[in-house]
């Protein structure tokens, strides 16, 4: 592979931004800068926008028109370069105008410079160092697939435009997806999104749904299963249940959760046991099973499932999921408890309607209402009910 001259140009504050290892980075996002020139993006991120830890807003790498690469920010680094996304990403910045200067005038929101060759093919030598460096990076986004927020337009209060539109609609992905060993990220849903700002920059023990030991699921989970035997924790989160689980023996258990920043926070916690546990970050209602369980552990997914079309996709994997005579253990608000969570309308269940809605192929065995008491101090209503998949 071809080596790449990078000059070295770390920023001030650089030792100032937390480290971190290199196996928790897994992607890099593209940007431009929206600027004339280097000497400008420098002015830029050179600003201190974060006082309490003397930092400002940047990429790890720069690329000029030119092909030259320069380093602000070590990669073993988190730059402040994507909204809640730093942790575990690498930000490569091109020269390029962008919307320059009226980047949010809404009869400016078409790019009109090309990304020069020279510029491009510096970005695929780049990135496959990066690729043979950190062994976990596979994949890469635009910082428009990553940040979909809307901003008043400058020229006109009543209209809204993206926020950000980098690297914008003249950037060669299918040329540059052609030549590296990564898959593009694509964009991020809107429910995806607000997970991920949940669990960023707030401590677990703090969200409503926080246990720190959870008996109900403990109860049933040791009761109806053996510890050799394949366990899946949808909506697994941050939780504990897992710790436990180990602590008991378990282990063939694997956590399916849609925000990727809550198994890392979990991958965070288990340390070195991180490998007994298999990983699977992804929405229940696309994901495709590649193996059957023993049983299968919902605490608080089913519930925010609104539409029928989500409800039918989720009942798809549950039953190519879960192996004949499997054990469903599923827990959601009751009928007479919260009516949101998190901000978002839920669907009330008790055990009658939550059989009807499951349908055909499941015996109830057991219910109980539990009353979950919030780190606030507040209770929330739960509805468990246990299931034998026919």
């Amino acid at each position: 592979m071809e080596n790449m001259d990078i000059t070295l140009r770390p920023l001030e504050y650089q030792q100032c931004l937390q480290l971190r290892e290199a196996k928790h980075i897994k992607r890099v996002v593209m940007h431009c800068t929206e600027l004339p020139d280097l000497k400008s993006a420098r002015e830029y991120a050179n600003k201190i926008h974060y006082p309490k830890s003397a930092s400002g807003n940047s990429g790890h790498f720069y690329i000029d028109r030119d092909g030259s690469v320069e380093q602000w920010v070590d990669p073993l680094r988190v730059a402040h370069h994507v909204t809640d996304l730093n942790n575990d990403s690498i930000g490569i910045e091109l020269v390029n105008l962008g919307r320059y200067p009226r980047w949010f005038d809404s009869q400016q929101q078409q790019p009109s410079e090309n990304y020069p060759e020279p510029q491009i093919q510096a970005l695929i030598v780049l990135l496959k160092q990066l690729a043979v460096a950190f062994p976990n990076l596979h994949e890469i986004a635009g910082h428009q697939d990553l940040d979909t927020r809307e901003v008043a337009a400058s020229d006109n209060g009543q209209l809204q435009v993206q926020r950000k539109i980098d690297p914008g609609p003249l950037f060669p992905w299918q040329q540059l997806l052609s030549a590296i060993p990564l898959e593009r990220k694509q964009p991020m849903s809107k429910i995806k999104q607000h997970w991920e700002k949940r669990y960023v920059g707030t401590e677990p023990e703090k969200l409503t749904w926080y246990q720190p030991r959870p008996e109900q699921s403990l109860n049933w989970i040791m009761a109806n299963s053996t510890p050799e035997q394949a366990v899946l924790d949808v909506g697994a989160g941050a939780s504990t249940l897992t710790d436990h689980l180990l602590d008991a023996g378990y282990s063939n258990i694997t956590l399916l959760d849609l925000s990727e920043e809550s198994l890392q926070e979990s991958r965070r916690r288990l340390a070195q046991r991180a490998d007994q546990v298999q990983w699977i970050p992804a929405d229940i209602t696309q994901w495709q099973p590649t193996q059957q369980y023993a049983l299968w552990h919902d605490r608080a997914v089913f519930h925010f499932l609104t539409e029928a079309k989500d409800r039918a996709a989720y009942k798809q994997a549950l039953h190519a999921a879960l192996q004949k005579d499997g054990i469903l253990i599923m827990a959601t608000f009751a009928i007479g408890g919260p009516e949101k969570c998190s901000g978002l309308p839920i669907v009330q269940y008790d055990a009658e309607s939550l059989l009807a809605e499951l349908g055909q192929g499941f015996e109830l065995l057991d219910n109980l209402l539990e009353q979950h008491p919030t780190p606030a101090g507040n209770n929330q209503l739960f509805n468990w009910c246990l299931f034998r998949h026919n």
